[in-house]
This record gives C-alpha cells, sequence and structure tokens, in this order.
C-alpha cells in the first residue's frame, strides 16, 4: 500500500512524494520525490489511476492550470505520467469524477487579476469598474485509457451569476450521482449542476446564498440522509442544509468551540469529511490549529461536538482516511509532515504517528 503526498506552495511546483503506509500504525514514510513539477494542491484516485491538479496560473502559452493522469507501479510505487491536460483557468483546484465514471469535472479557484472597464453614461460621465476575469468548471469525456479526452462543456461562474469574484474549490458529487455541488467562496454561495448526458453539457441548476462575507469552501454530502455540511473561510461555524435536485435550505448552524479565542481573517476552515458509516464528522479549523470531531444524529442530521484537538499546525491543507478506515490524515502544510489520528471506536481521534519531513503537504491519496 502506498500513500500519495502532493506538495503545494504559492512560490512555485512541488511535486508528488510516493510514501510506505503501515496501516498498523498509521505512519507514512516519504521514498522519494515524483513529478517535481507538478504543483499538487489535490489528488484523486479513479480505477488505480492517480489524478493531480498542476494549480498553477500559468503553465502553457495560451495560460491555466492543469490535471495530470499518473500510472503507480505495483511494486515501486513510482509514477509514470500519462498524460498532462491543460484547463485554460488559473489555479486548477479539483477533480471529481461522475456516477458512470465517463466523465470528468474540474474545477478553478481562478485568481485572475482584474481589469478596469470604462463605459460612458447616458449623462455622459465617464465611470470605471473593476471586472474579474470568470472561474470556469470543465466537462472532459473519459479515454479508454483512463486519461481526459474531449473537452465537451465549459460551465462559467461569472457576474452574471455571482455579484463578486467566484472562487471554487472543488465540485462534489451527490451520493445518488445525480449532481454535483460546490462552495463558491468569492460569492458566497452554494451552486449546484448537473450533466445533460445526451448533449455532453453542464446544467446549472440552482444557487443558495450563504451569509455574506462568510466564503462558502468545502462541503461534504451525508452517505444516507439529505444533508450537506458545509465549512466556511471566513466563519467559524459548520452549517447544515437539506438538499435536493431541486432545492437546499439552509437548516442550523454548530459553532466551532474556539475557547478565548478570536477568530481573525485568516483563521479559516479547510477540511471537512464524513465516515463511511455517517456517524461522524471531522472538521479542520487550520488557522488556530484545530481538529473537531462532532456526532451525526441518525435521524434529524444534527451536529454535536464531542471532541476538540490542538494541532501542532496552522496550515492544514488537505485530509484523508486510511483505505480501511482505521486512521485520520492531516496534510500539515506549515510544518510539512503528515499526522496521523487513530479513529477509536466512538468516532473521537488520538494521535497516532508523525511522518518524517514532506515539502509543503497539500493533498492525500491511497493506492
Amino acid at each position: 500500500m502506498f500513500a500519495y503526498v502532493g506538495s503545494f506552495n504559492y512560490a512555485g511546483a512541488e511535486g508528488i512524494t510516493v510514501c510506505e503506509y503501515d496501516a498498523e500504525n498509521g505512519c507514512v514514510t516519504p521514498r522519494k520525490l515524483l513529478s517535481p513539477r507538478t504543483n499538487a494542491g489535490s489528488l484523486t484516485v479513479k480505477d488505480g489511476r492517480l489524478y493531480s491538479t498542476d494549480e498553477q496560473i500559468i503553465t502553457c502559452p495560451d495560460g491555466g492550470g492543469g490535471v495530470l493522469c499518473l500510472e503507480s507501479d505495483p511494486v515501486s510505487g513510482e509514477l509514470t505520467e500519462k498524460s498532462h491536460t491543460f484547463t485554460m483557468a488559473s489555479n486548477t483546484s479539483g477533480v471529481t469524477f461522475d456516477k458512470t465514471g465517463k466523465y470528468m469535472v474540474v474545477t478553478h479557484f481562478a485568481i485572475g487579476m482584474p481589469t478596469i472597464k470604462v463605459t460612458q453614461g447616458e449623462d455622459g460621465a465617464w465611470h470605471s469598474e473593476k471586472v474579474f476575469p470568470d472561474t470556469i468548471t470543465n466537462l472532459y469525456r473519459m479515454n479508454e485509457d483512463g486519461t481526459p479526452g474531449k473537452l465537451c462543456d465549459v460551465l462559467h461562474h461569472s457576474n452574471a451569476t455571482a455579484p463578486k469574484p467566484s472562487f471554487i474549490h472543488k465540485a462534489f458529487l451527490a451520493p445518488d450521482g445525480s449532481c454535483f455541488a460546490y462552495g463558491n467562496l468569492g460569492a458566497d454561495r452554494i451552486g449546484f449542476f448537473k450533466i445533460d448526458y445526451e448533449n455532453e453539457k453542464l446544467v446549472p441548476l440552482f444557487e443558495t446564498p450563504c451569509k455574506a462575507g462568510s466564503g462558502p469552501r468545502h462541503l461534504i454530502f451525508h452517505p444516507t440522509l439529505p444533508y450537506l455540511y458545509l465549512n466556511y473561510e471566513r466563519n467559524g461555524v459548520v452549517s447544515k442544509f437539506r438538499w435536493s435536485e431541486e432545492s437546499c435550505v439552509w437548516e442550523e448552524d454548530v459553532q466551532l468551540p474556539v475557547g478565548d479565542a478570536e477568530l481573525g481573517p485568516r483563521d479559516n476552515q479547510s477540511e471537512i469529511l464524513i465516515n463511511a458509516d455517517g456517524r461522524q464528522l471531522y472538521d479542520v479549523l487550520r488557522g488556530l490549529g484545530r481538529l473537531y470531531v462532532m456526532d451525526i444524529d441518525p435521524e434529524t442530521g444534527s451536529l454535536r461536538c464531542v471532541q476538540s484537538l490542538e494541532t501542532e499546525s496552522k496550515a492544514v491543507r488537505g485530509a484523508a482516511f486510511s483505505p480501511d478506515g482505521n486512521y485520520l490524515l492531516l496534510a500539515c502544510n506549515d510544518t510539512e509532515n503528515v499526522v496521523s489520528y487513530r479513529i477509536l471506536e466512538n468516532g473521537t481521534l488520538e494521535k497516532a504517528a508523525v511522518s518524517e519531513k514532506i515539502t509543503h503537504p497539500a493533498a492525500i491519496a491511497f493506492l
């Protein structure tokens, strides 16, 4: 069993580190840095292949980031690059596959520089306004060899649908596969879309506004209940929404217990996960270096915080469950290591292992 740790740094590309994974103690041991030019902000596994975002502003003459498709050697864990697809927008940030596995959805956290648009009003006066470039979500048809094929459609998240610049980390597939949802950090909204398979198009469904200035970041669907949970970059709560393909309605907020600390502008949340049986939710408040465990009511979906842990890192950028579900692993970007927590029978955590140095880890995947 190999663990792959993608590294991310605003200053430039870092690569992917192949690691040995010890299922007995949850320890990750780095062995070799691969794909060093890749700024691997997120990793996704499908059919034994690893897909990595290359979160760049410009990596080709036409600009934009990219997605790499890589195959792993089952003996050494070494990766072979099968394709590098340029996605035509800044900061490619998320890869999600549809229910059939035949289509790939790619999102962008597009941090583009605004331009100034100058117009003349009916009164003859000139006016200027700041105009941000569109953020896009791409739909690719997959080739039989697992590489991304034809770019079928592009969904624009522009000022027409968002009054502020759109920043989207990732699209999340609903448990029934009917649609995708995403948090739009810049526009303070949750958005939903689906795939029109006959025409190979992305079809926007609706948007749900969130509290102004909250910065919706990541969301997670409950595996069996009709709820999704959302965390924020600029708000210390986890929100519960009741969702369907027609609507997404806020029901309640759970305030994260932070003690005497006051949340500052960079004390933001990052990862949010639910275990396979849907009993616990795990949320990271990276700015304060805290990890929360919340019980989920099996009937109402309501959350109750049962554990708050101090982490050594204040820049956790990624988290993942081990394949057997026994450990929760955190990619700690500032302390440059991966920390493993054993998941106890009641869902609470205890620290189990800390890896050796891994340069600026941001994402974890297993093959």
